[in-house]
């Protein structure tokens, strides 16, 4: 069961990058996309920081508003 699992997990990861996110949600369970949409965003939080500091996480914070 926990192989079952990581492995629909890691589809929904990566589909996240090749579908717009309106028909990603609707495609993968809700845990899923509660989870993969957490890696995403983390993974662009720590991309904002690292390369451009606080300016870079307030510039990702206008980008999600829009």
């Amino acid at each position: 069961m926990v192989a079952s699992v990581r492995n629909v997990m890691e589809i929904g990861i990566f589909d996240y990058l090749e579908r717009p996110r309106n028909e990603w949600v609707t495609i993968h369970p809700g845990q899923i996309v509660l989870n993969a949409s957490q890696v995403h965003w983390t993974k662009d939080v720590e991309t904002a920081f690292d390369n451009e500091g606080y300016p870079g996480i307030k510039k990702y914070h206008q980008a999600l508003e829009a």
